[in-house]
């Protein structure tokens, strides 16, 4: 009882104290950013990835007391929980769930016999965190407690369990590793990684562990988000990712020192590292507390740490402010180079690219100089307390031009310095542009037409896209151009600031094109970013024998001959050759002459027969008798030209089956009617994402990723029906 009286009594007092704070309520799933340095929600609502560590919910929690934890949380300013599914060190705190049920069958470390009961209890605790409106990070299988029960094998069979049964959740982040050299496990989380995407393409990804992994697997078609791991400070790894990592992808501190755990940290070091985290050009960072993190004694008075209610007034400062907005002063052109302090004591700044916003964290007293003209117009100064959420006036109408020196108020620390721009005169656009202006893409592929608004300082750049014909190509919100049918048609953008227009004339062919990265590899063979390619990248360094890059969704349409080009660079002085597979038999050794750089690219041609109504799988792969490599770019098939037909086309036997509406934006139906019959959708690289039995008609209401599907159906009595889906 006197436990519950004190909830209660904290409870009322901090509901008292968040009446002045507004927290985001988001829409997912989430999405990265068109700059890809922040996630937003379905709405395009930026994500402050806010995340407070419990690993052990799903071990630990009785459902009552999971609930009370999230809504204490959510409360709090919290957006995101990172936690476990499986036991956290099992060896020590026992291989079960509060209600003493297994996670597994037999022993409970089969991972591919997954306990019913087990499985049951996180869904519920699943369902109250989603209730609550809060994302999850889940790490699938913790590397450094599970690894010795991981081979690749078994991870597939498990990842496609858990991508099945939490597919049509929308708040899930998955992590691959935890606390390990993920190389030693790259593999499995390959494997399960892969499946999990190509089960819930929406579901983003991204990975924990020691030595930086997220740099080695830099071109990880499943990589969407970079996580940082660092015990030390935090500032350095993160603006060195912002600064250099290729490509860009969102960053976000995973974990560091814990409130009170083995380092004995206190609530200043939570305020520094996050501070250091957010300004330093990560989108979110991880808080942690000893008792709470790994549900030990006392852990359910521990919710109102200090360093808790200082991440509350982190969430209240950054729910405040344009902070995805901010750009850190990695040149420290802003703040200048007196004074900043050393590791935890270092001074760190951030400043918007138009100089309306800027802020400037100090963890320790001092004086600091700030360079004033960076800020567009004279300006409102005030510091921020980290530690209690109050404001204090530090002057206003300040000039931008010369530096300024400011010093912490009455000596004290963990203060940030933020600076407004006021009555800034909004900047008009002027002109549109699009590039390129004239271009052509075949049926089902995509293309990304890229606008440029001058001036570059315009306040307002939101622009809208339209197609004059929808029936032979559309264009989304991003300016992504999807090919339907064969035609020619005008595809137009325009301000929202002055109504300026610009337009593209594309031309949509009927050869199917397959862009080498949207397949898959093996061996040694890896995607690579190369500018020059047709969409920005390259199947590279199948050097070694075995090496493969592959395309699983070639639709065969009446079968037959069809007429294959491959892209490719060959920067060696010397033929390279490998060997095409179409359908896994191999058909003959090509040879690509040298095109005199890497950045050079040439086509070759050859003819290849295709199954009727199947898809296909075209594999060009180095055999024993293969000598040097070339990089893939992309695959270009022309199919059979079907005589007194209006355009040159697939054919498919599709008696009654019919998909609509296509193009779609993931709702979609297909139908067969008076038939039952199998039902497969696969994605560009061959994986399937849906099998299911179906009569009559089936309607999709979970989300697909953008891009181009095939969709398959088999009859009870044999006959098969391939047709192309194309989400927008």
């Amino acid at each position: 009882m006197k436990i519950t009286a004190i909830l209660i009594l904290k409870l009322s007092v901090f509901f008292i104290f968040l009446s002045n704070s507004t927290f985001a309520q988001y829409v997912f799933p989430l999405k990265v950013s068109s700059n890809k340095r922040f996630l937003t929600d379905n709405n395009g609502t930026p994500f402050l990835y806010h995340a407070d560590t419990k690993w052990v919910v799903f071990q630990c929690d009785l459902l009552a007391q999971a609930e009370t934890y999230f809504e204490t949380r959510k409360q709090q300013g919290f957006t995101t929980i990172m936690l476990h599914i499986l036991p956290f060190a099992p060896q020590f705190k026992g291989n079960v769930n509060a209600y003493g049920d297994e996670p597994f069958l037999n022993g409970g470390f089969d991972i591919t016999k997954p306990n019913e009961a087990y499985f049951k209890v996180c869904d519920q605790i699943i369902d109250l965190a989603t209730q609550k409106g809060l994302f999850l990070t889940i790490f699938p299988i913790w590397q450094s407690d599970w690894q010795q029960h991981m081979n690749v094998n078994n991870s597939t069979t498990y990842a496609t369990f858990l991508g099945n049964r939490y597919k049509s959740y929308k708040n899930i982040m998955w992590v691959m590793g935890g606390d390990a050299n993920y190389s030693d496990k790259a593999n499995e989380y390959n494997a399960i990684a892969t499946k999990l995407k190509s089960i819930a393409p929406q579901q983003l990804i991204t990975i924990h562990g020691a030595y930086d992994p997220s740099a080695q697997l830099s071109n990880a078609s499943w990589l969407d988000v970079n996580m940082a791991y660092s015990y030390n400070p935090v500032n350095a790894q993160i603006s060195n990712e912002y600064a250099n990592r290729n490509p860009i992808r969102p960053i976000v501190l995973g974990e560091s020192d814990y409130e009170f755990d083995w380092r004995n940290r206190g609530s200043d070091q939570m305020r520094v590292q996050a501070y250091h985290a957010m300004l330093s050009g990560a989108c979110g960072h991880a808080f942690g507390n000893n008792p709470i993190w790994n549900a030990s004694a006392g852990w359910q008075n521990a919710y109102y740490s200090e360093g808790a209610v200082g991440m509350t007034h982190l969430a209240a400062l950054y729910n405040s402010i344009p902070w995805y907005n901010l750009v850190p002063d990695l040149s420290n052109e802003f703040l200048t180079n007196s004074n900043l302090g050393a590791d935890y004591e270092y001074s760190v700044a951030s400043i918007t690219s138009d100089g309306s916003l800027g802020l400037i964290y100090i963890p320790t007293s001092r004086t600091v100089t700030i360079n004033m003209a960076k800020m567009s117009a004279a300006n409102n100064a005030q510091w921020y307390n980290c530690k209690t959420g109050t404001y204090t006036a530090a002057g206003s109408a300040l000039s931008n031009s010369g530096t300024r020196n400011f010093s912490t108020p009455n000596g004290g620390v963990d203060f940030v310095l933020i600076l407004t721009a006021v009555n800034i005169p909004p900047v008009s656009v002027t002109s549109i542009s699009i590039s390129p202006t004239s271009t052509s893409i075949a049926k089902g592929a995509n293309l990304n037409l890229i606008p440029t608004i001058l001036p570059n300082n315009a306040s307002n750049k939101n622009v809208t896209w339209s197609s004059s014909n929808t029936a032979v190509a559309t264009v989304n919100s991003s300016g992504i151009v999807t090919g339907v049918s064969v035609g020619n048609v005008i595809i137009t953008v325009k301000t929202s600031d002055g109504n300026k227009t610009a337009t593209a004339s594309v031309s949509v062919s009927s050869s199917d094109i397959y862009e080498a990265e949207n397949g898959t590899v093996g061996g040694s063979a890896v995607f690579q970013v190369e500018p020059n390619a047709s969409n920005g990248k390259v199947v590279a360094y199948m050097d070694a024998i075995g090496a493969y890059s592959q395309i699983g969704t070639v639709a065969g349409g009446t079968g037959g001959s069809a007429t294959l080009s491959i892209r490719y660079a060959n920067g060696y002085t010397v033929n390279s050759t490998v060997s095409l597979y179409v359908n896994n038999v191999k058909t003959g050794q090509l040879t690509f002459t040298p095109t005199g750089d890497w950045a050079v690219f040439a086509e070759i041609t050859t003819n290849i027969t295709l199954n009727a109504g199947a898809i296909n799988t075209i594999k060009l792969q180095k055999d024993a008798n293969d000598v040097s490599v070339s990089d893939i770019d992309k695959y270009t098939i022309v199919p059979t030209v079907i005589t007194g037909a209006s355009e040159q086309k697939i054919v498919f036997n599709t008696e009654e089956l019919s998909i609509y509406p296509n193009p779609s934006r993931s709702q979609f139906t297909v139908s067969l009617p008076n038939q039952t019959f199998e039902l497969q959708i696969f994605n560009a690289d061959g994986t399937e994402v849906l099998k299911q039995t179906v009569r009559g008609s089936f309607t999709n209401e979970s989300t697909f990723a953008a891009g181009v599907y095939v969709v398959k159906t088999t009859t009870t009595n044999g006959n098969t029906h391939v047709r192309k889906l194309v989400i927008q």
